[in-house]
C-alpha cells in the first residue's frame, strides 16, 4: 500500500480527472431536447432597443424584434461595464481592462414571455453611476445574427429587489404521462438561486408519499436539474414538490410553494443506447475549422446523465454552446472558437458516460478520431495494458483506456491547465491496445479503468490508474514515467505496462434533525472512518477522515488510498456538523451520527481494489438524539488533523487541480 507522502501518486490521478472532462462542461447553455424556430423572408439582424434597470440586481434588455431563445439566454453573450469599455474579441465581450468593481458580473439571462426582453441577473449595481450594456452574438427566430456588439447606457439604481422567484420552465411538465424512468427532472428558474435553499426545499415523493432519492445538480445558477438515483418504476404517479419560504434567491426572496405531478411510461425498456453515426465521421479529413460536432445516439438521451470525465475531446476544443436535435437523439456542440488548423482531433464516450430516458447506460466506449489538415498523422505505439492481478474488477484489463498524454504530468504542477493528450484507445480482451494517428513528438503513456462501472473515470473513488514505467505495488520515493518518442511518423511497439486499482470509500451525509435546518449554509461537516478490529465508542478517534465541508453546497464526502493513505479492511463511517466552528466533535451542540442499516450501526469493507459507496448515506442528527449513539467525550476529527496527514507540497499542488477544474468548468 501507499506511504500518505506519495504526493506524486495523488497528482496524476487528479490531472488525469481534470483531462477527461465532458467537451461541454465549460458550456454556458445546456437545452432540452427542441429545435429552434426560423425561416422566413427576414434577413434583418436584431438590435439592442432599450436597456432599463429594475432593481439594483436586475437590468431588462429589450430587442427589436423577437430573439432566438438560446443565444439570448447565453449569459457571456452579454458584458456590463462602468465608464467605458474595450472590446478585444468578437466573442469575449467580458473581457475590459477596467478596474475590478467597474464590471458587473452577469449571473445570468432569461428570456421574458414577449419573447423580445431578457432579464439579466448581475451583481449590485453602484447607484448613480453609467453603465454600459454590451450584447453581441444574438440570433433572432428567424436565424439573423447581430453584425456586431451593440452597446447601451443606463444608470445604475438604488432601488431593492423585492421580486420573488418564480419558476418558468420545468420538465417533465405538470401531467405528462410517458415519462421514462430514469428522466431527471429540470427546473428553470426567473434567477439565480441559492443552491442550499433549493436543495432543501426540493422533494420527490413516490405513491404512498415515499421519498425519491436523486441527485442535484445546477447547469446555471437559475437552471437546476434532479437525477434519480436509481430507476423509477413504471405507469406510477410521481410528484416534484417545492416547500413554501424554503428556495431563495440570490437577494433572499422566497419561491412559493410549487408541486406538481407526472406519470411515468408503461413500456419496459432495457436495450442500451448506443452511437450511431458523428459528423465528423471517424477518419475525416480537411473538416472545417467552424464545424459543429454531432453526435448521433440510436435513442433520446437525457441530457443530465452525462458524467463528468465521461466524454472528452483531445485537443480541448474550449467552450462552446451545447443542444439537442431529433428528439433527443442528437449532440450538438457549437465551439466558440475555431478549431486549430491542420490539427488531429480524437473523441471518446466512456461506457456508461449518457443514459437514456430509462436509465440504460451507454453500450461500450466509443472513440473516433478526425482532421482539420488534409491527412491523419500516421505515428503511433502499441502494447499491452495488464490487469491488477490483487484487484477484483481490474484483474482484466479488457475496456480499460490507454491515453498518450503529452505531458510528463509529474512534472507538470495544476495551475499549468489540464494535460494536452495525443490519442487513446481501448484495450482488447487479451490486454493489448493500438494508438495511432499521433504526431511526431513526445508522449507519456497512460491508462485508466471505469472499475466502479458509473460512467465516469475517477481515481480519487477507486477507479484504476496505470503508467509506463511505473510499478504502482512496489517501486518507492518518487519515480519518473518513462515516455516515447515518435518521429518521422513511425510507429513502435512493446510499450506495456499494468494497471493499479486504489480502493476508496465515498458516500452522502445528510441532515436529520430540525434545530439548524434553516442555517446548513453555516457550517461545515466533517467525515470520520473508523476500523472496527479497533473502535472504542468511548474513544472514537478516526483512523482516516475527511476536511471540512458544506452539506448545503457539497453533501458528498470521499476517503482514498491515494490522498489519505486508506487501506484494505472494514470500517464505521461517522460525521458531525461543526456548530461551534472549532473544528472538534462537541457532543453537547454538534449534530452528528453513524451510517446505520435498519437503525444499527454499519461497517463498510474495501479490498482488493473494490470500493464501498453506492447508497451509504450518514444521516446528521441533533444531539439530543446522538447522545444515545454514545460517539464518546472526546474530540475527532480536527481539522488540523486532516491537514496534517497531507505533504505541504501535495496540498499547493491539489489547490492547483481545483483551479484548474474550476477554470474548465466556467
Amino acid at each position: 500500500m501507499f506511504g500518505k507522502s506519495r504526493w506524486w501518486l495523488f497528482v496524476i490521478a487528479n490531472m488525469m480527472i481534470v483531462s477527461l472532462m465532458f467537451l461541454g462542461a465549460g458550456c454556458s447553455e445546456s437545452t432540452t431536447p427542441e429545435e429552434n424556430g426560423g425561416g422566413g423572408g427576414d434577413t434583418t439582424p436584431p438590435e439592442l432597443s432599450s436597456v432599463t434597470p429594475t432593481d439594483q440586481t436586475h437590468i431588462e434588455v429589450s430587442f427589436s424584434e423577437e430573439v432566438d431563445e438560446l443565444t439570448a439566454q447565453h449569459r457571456n453573450h452579454y458584458a456590463v461595464h462602468r465608464y467605458g469599455i474595450i472590446i478585444q474579441s468578437e466573442s469575449a465581450l467580458s473581457k475590459s481592462s477596467l478596474d475590478w468593481g467597474d464590471t458587473l458580473y452577469v449571473d445570468s439571462s432569461v428570456l421574458q414571455a414577449n419573447g423580445e426582453s431578457v432579464m439579466l441577473s448581475v451583481s449590485p449595481m453602484i447607484v448613480g453611476g453609467t453603465y454600459h450594456l454590451i450584447a453581441d452574438n444574438i440570433k433572432d427566430t428567424s436565424g439573423n445574427a447581430m453584425t456586431g456588439p451593440d452597446t447601451l447606457n443606463f444608470v445604475g439604481v438604488s432601488t431593492p429587489d423585492l421580486t420573488p422567484p418564480e419558476i418558468i420552465n420545468r420538465t417533465p411538465y405538470p401531467g405528462e404521462t410517458g415519462v421514462g424512468i430514469g428522466q431527471s427532472v429540470t427546473v428553470t428558474f426567473s434567477e439565480p438561486m441559492q443552491w442550499g435553499s433549493v436543495m432543501s426545499a426540493f422533494s420527490w415523493k413516490a405513491p404512498g408519499d415515499i421519498d425519491v432519492s436523486f441527485d442535484m445538480s445546477d447547469i446555471e445558477p437559475h437552471i437546476f436539474s434532479f437525477s434519480p438515483e436509481y430507476p423509477l418504476d413504471n405507469n406510477t404517479t410521481y410528484t416534484v414538490v417545492f416547500a413554501a419560504s424554503t428556495a431563495q434567491d440570490y437577494s433572499g426572496n422566497y419561491l412559493d410553494a410549487v408541486s406538481w405531478s407526472y406519470t411515468t411510461t408503461n413500456v419496459t425498456d432495457t436495450t442500451p443506447p448506443t452511437v450511431v453515426s458523428t459528423s465528423p465521421a471517424d477518419s475525416a479529413t480537411d473538416v472545417p475549422v467552424d464545424a459543429v460536432l454531432e453526435i448521433e445516439f440510436s435513442e433520446a438521451i437525457d441530457p443530465n446523465s452525462m458524467e463528468e470525465g465521461g466524454i472528452f475531446m483531445t485537443p480541448d476544443p474550449g467552450d462552446g454552446i451545447v443542444t439537442w436535435t431529433d428528439g433527443g437523439t442528437t449532440l450538438n456542440f457549437d465551439p466558440t472558437d475555431p478549431l486549430l488548423d491542420d490539427t488531429a482531433y480524437s473523441l471518446i464516450i466512456v461506457e456508461g458516460a449518457v443514459r437514456d430516458l430509462a436509465g440504460n447506460p451507454l453500450s461500450g466506449n466509443y472513440s473516433m478520431v478526425f482532421t482539420t489538415g488534409a491527412s491523419l498523422p500516421t505515428g503511433g505505439y502499441s502494447g499491452t495494458v495488464a490487469g491488477d492481478p490483487n484487484s477484483t474488477a481490474a484483474a482484466n484489463p479488457e475496456g480499460a483506456l490507454s491515453i498518450a498524454f503529452m505531458v510528463n504530468m509529474f512534472t507538470q504542477e495544476g495551475d499549468e491547465g489540464p494535460p494536452p493528450l495525443g490519442g487513446f484507445d481501448e484495450v482488447a480482451s487479451d490486454g493489448s491496445y493500438e494508438i495511432g494517428n499521433l504526431g511526431d513528438g513526445t508522449y507519456w503513456p497512460g491508462a485508466m479503468m471505469d472499475t466502479d462501472g458509473n460512467g465516469e473515470i475517477n481515481p480519487d473513488y477507486g477507479d484504476a490508474i496505470g503508467m509506463y514505467g511505473i510499478d504502482f505495488e512496489s517501486l518507492m520515493g518518487e519515480p519518473e514515467p518513462d515516455s516515447v518518442i515518435i518521429a518521422g511518423g513511425g510507429t513502435l511497439t512493446g510499450i506495456d505496462f499494468g494497471l493499479y486499482d486504489p480502493i476508496a470509500i465515498w458516500g452522502r451525509v445528510e441532515y436529520g434533525g430540525t434545530i439548524y435546518s434553516g442555517d446548513l449554509h453555516m457550517y461545515n461537516y466533517y467525515v470520520g472512518v473508523f476500523d472496527t478490529s479497533t473502535f472504542d465508542p468511548e474513544n472514537p478517534n478516526p483512523e482516516y477522515g475527511t476536511e471540512e465541508q458544506s452539506i448545503v453546497y457539497d453533501d458528498e464526502f470521499v476517503v482514498h488510498e491515494f490522498e489519505d493513505g486508506l487501506v484494505d479492511g472494514s470500517y464505521y463511517i461517522g460525521t458531525y456538523l461543526d456548530v461551534n466552528y472549532n473544528g472538534e466533535y462537541d457532543p453537547v451542540t454538534d449534530p452528528g451520527g453513524f451510517y446505520e442499516i435498519g437503525g444499527e450501526m454499519a461497517y463498510v469493507t474495501v479490498e482488493n481494489g473494490e470500493d464501498s459507496g453506492d447508497g451509504i448515506v450518514v444521516v446528521l442528527q441533533d444531539p439530543d438524539v446522538v447522545a444515545a449513539l454514545n460517539m464518546g467525550t472526546v474530540s475527532w476529527i480536527k481539522a488540523s488533523d486532516a491537514e496534517n496527514r497531507m505533504n505541504p507540497r501535495l496540498q499547493a499542488v491539489i489547490e492547483n487541480l481545483k483551479r484548474a477544474l474550476e477554470e474548465r468548468q466556467r
